[in-house]
C-alpha cells in the first residue's frame, strides 16, 4: 500500500474511548490495512484496557504515543514476543524507503527520554530472518487514552534481512506482549524487565497480567484487543480455559510462551466431521498473532493440503489452490485439550488469500496462495489466519489460555468482565488439567485421510515429488502438466492440460485438480466453471 492510502487507512481509526463507571475502560478500534508483501512464511515470532489494531494482509497494527512531547507511531502487536520496540528516526531502517508511514522515534526530541546503559545492546532476530539491533531506554508511553511513565522499551539503530520493501514490512516497530521472560535479553542469559502488560499492572490500569484478543474475520474492517478484562459479546459459548504449555522448551512445565496443547483437526462438510490427525496427537501450539498463516509439522500440514489439492510451486512460500475454493462450504475444526477440550472452527474460505490478478494455473484458472504451510522444526504456530476465527484470553499470570469460536457479528454492544484474579470470567466449567506432553515431542505424522466430499469430483489423489514445473501423466485421469511453473511473485505460468492423472516419482500423496482443463463443478451448491 503506497503511504498515502495507509495514512488515509490509520486516520480513519481515530482512537474512541469508551467509559464505564466500574470497572474502568478505554478502547480502540482496529483497521484493516492492506500491503504488498512478499510472503515468505510471515512469522515474527475494575480495570480494563483496550486498544485499537489495524489489519494488515501480514500485520496487526496499534497505534500509540512515546516521549515528551509524544511521537506518534504505528507498532505491530505480537503475542509470540514481548519486547516493544521501535525505529529510530536516523537509522538505516528509515531511509530507503523512510518510516513516514509508520512513524518513528526521534530520542533526541525527547525531553523525558533516558538511555538504559544498565541493559546493555538491545537484539532481536525473529523468525522471517530478520533482525534488529540498538539500545534500551526508558520514557513515556500512551497506549489508547491512557499514559504510562518510565516504561522500558527499544529503540532499533540498524536491521538487516527486511521483508519486503520495507514500505510493506520490515520498518515499523513492534509490541510484544508476552511473558516478560520471554525478551530477547533474557534469551541471551540476562534478566527480564517489566514490560507492557506488566507496566499496565503495575501503574494500576489493569489488576491482572491478561488481554483478550478478538481479530474478527478476513472481511471484516475492525477488532480489539482489550487488556484486564473478557469481553462475553465478542465470543460464542463456551469459553474454555486451559492450562499453557512450554513450547520450545524441553520440559513442557516451563512457560515461557503462549502456547497450548492442540489435539486434533478435523474438516466437517455436509456429511459429518472426518479427522486429519492420529488420535493420539498431543502438541504445543504457540497462538501468535505476530505470524500470519498457520504453521504444521511438514507431513501434517501435507495432508492438509491434500484436501484441497494443494500444488507446491518452488517460486511461491505458499502451496496453490483454485481460486473458487474461497467459496468452499467446509471447516477445518482445531481441537485443544482433548475431547473436553474447545474446538476452534476455521472455514476454509477464510485460508484462500484474495487473487493477484497475475498468478494462474496452465490453462488459465487463477491461482490463490493457501495459509497453511509446513513448518520444518516440527512445530505448530497458529498465527492471524486461525486467530480470526478465535476469540482468545492469554492470562500470563495464571499461566492459561481460554479459547472460544469468535462471533463475528457482535453488534454494537459490549458485555466487558474484569479479570480480578486467576479464574477467567464466563468460562465453562473450571480450567482443563493438562493432557501431558511427551518429555520428547515424537515426530508427527498425520493419519491417512480420503477425499473430502465438498471436493468430491473436483480433486483425485496422485503423488508428486518436489514441484519442478512438470506432472507426469498417469492414463486414465485428469492432470495438469505445466510448461512453466510460477509462484505468488507475478509470474505467470503457461501450459497444458492432458487426460491422465497427475503423477511423479517421489511419493509425496496430494490431490490434484481434475479436469482443470474444462470442468464445471459444484462447491457448496454453487456452479463454478474453472476453465
Amino acid at each position: 500500500m503506497a503511504p498515502t492510502s495507509l495514512y488515509a487507512a490509520l486516520a480513519a481509526l481515530a482512537i474512541l474511548p469508551c467509559s464505564l463507571a466500574e470497572p474502568k475502560v478505554f478502547g480502540l478500534k482496529f483497521a484493516k490495512v492492506k500491503k504488498d508483501v512478499a510472503q515468505s512464511g510471515l512469522q515474527r515470532r475494575a480495570n480494563t484496557v483496550s486498544e485499537a489494531l489495524y489489519n494488515g494482509q501480514n500485520l496487526y497494527i496499534a497505534n500509540i504515543s512515546i516521549g515528551t512531547p509524544p511521537q506518534k507511531m504505528s507498532v505491530q502487536l505480537d503475542t509470540g514476543s514481548s519486547d516493544l520496540w521501535v525505529p529510530s528516526s536516523d537509522s538505516n531502517i528509515c531511509q530507503e524507503p523512510s518510516c513516514d508511514a509508520w512513524g518513528s522515534f526521534d530520542y533526541k526530541s525527547s525531553t523525558t527520554f533516558e538511555e538504559l546503559d544498565d541493559l546493555g545492546e538491545f537484539d532481536i532476530s525473529y523468525g522471517d530472518g530478520s533482525s534488529y539491533s540498538g539500545a534500551y531506554f526508558s520514557d513515556n508511553l500512551v497506549i489508547g487514552d491512557s499514559s504510562l511513565k518510565d516504561v522500558t522499551m527499544a529503540v532499533a539503530i540498524s536491521a538487516q534481512n527486511l521483508v519486503g520493501d520495507g514500505s510493506a514490512l520490515g520498518n515499523n516497530g513492534l509490541m510484544g506482549i508476552g511473558f516478560d521472560t520471554n525478551e530477547a535479553r533474557v534469551d541471551q542469559g540476562d534478566r527480564a524487565y517489566l514490560g507492557v502488560v506488566s507496566q499496565l499492572k503495575k501503574q494500576g490500569l489493569i489488576k491482572t497480567l491478561s488481554y483478550s484478543l478478538w481479530l474478527d474475520d478476513e472481511e471484516a474492517q475492525t477488532g480489539s484487543i482489550l487488556f484486564g478484562g473478557v469481553d462475553t459479546s465478542k465470543y460464542a459459548a463456551p469459553l474454555i480455559a486451559m492450562p499453557m504449555v512450554g513450547f520450545e522448551s524441553q520440559d513442557p512445565t516451563t512457560v515461557n510462551e503462549v502456547a497450548i496443547e492442540m489435539t486434533s483437526i478435523g474438516l466437517t462438510d455436509n456429511a459429518g466431521t472426518s479427522s486429519l490427525t492420529d488420535s493420539n496427537l498431543v502438541v504445543p501450539a504457540l497462538l501468535d498473532s505476530g505470524t500470519t498463516l498457520i504453521q504444521l509439522p511438514t507431513d501434517m500440514a501435507q495432508k492438509i493440503q491434500d484436501t484441497v489439492g494443494a500444488i507446491t510451486d518452488p517460486n511461491s512460500a505458499q502451496p496453490l489452490v483454485a481460486c473458487n475454493l474461497s467459496t468452499a462450504k467446509a471447516t477445518y475444526v482445531f481441537g485443544f485439550g482433548g475431547s473436553s477440550g474447545p474446538k476452534i472452527n476455521v472455514p476454509i474460505s477464510q485460508l484462500i488469500d484474495p487473487p493477484d490478478g497475475r498468478t494462474v494455473f496452465a490453462d488459465g484458472t487463477p491461482a490463490c496462495g493457501f495459509d497453511i504451510i509446513g513448518n520444518d522444526e516440527g512445530q505448530v504456530i497458529l498465527g492471524d489466519v486461525f486467530l480470526r476465527s478465535a476469540y482468545v484470553v492469554y492470562h500470563l499470570g495464571a499461566k492459561t489460555i481460554a479459547l472460544a469460536n469468535s462471533n463475528t457479528n457482535p453488534g454494537s454492544s459490549s458485555d466487558i468482565q474484569e479479570i480480578t484474579g486467576t479464574q477467567i470470567p464466563s468460562i465453562q466449567g473450571n480450567v482443563l488439567s493438562s493432557v501431558a506432553l511427551p518429555e520428547t515431542q515424537p515426530t508427527i505424522t498425520a493419519a491417512a485421510t480420503t477425499e473430502i466430499d465438498p471436493f468430491a469430483g473436483i480433486f483425485a489423489t496422485s503423488t508428486v515429488a518436489a514441484f519442478d514445473g512438470t506432472l507426469t501423466e498417469n492414463p486414465g485421469k485428469a492432470s495438469f502438466t505445466a510448461e512453466s511453473s510460477v509462484g505468488l511473485n507475478g509470474a505467470v505460468s503457461t501450459g497444458k492440460s492432458t487426460g491422465a492423472a497427475a503423477s511423479t516419482k517421489g511419493g509425496i500423496e496430494v490431490l490434484a485438480v481434475v479436469g482443470v482443463a474444462s470442468l464445471l463443478s459444484v462447491l457448496g451448491g454453487t456452479m463454478f466453471l474453472l476453465a
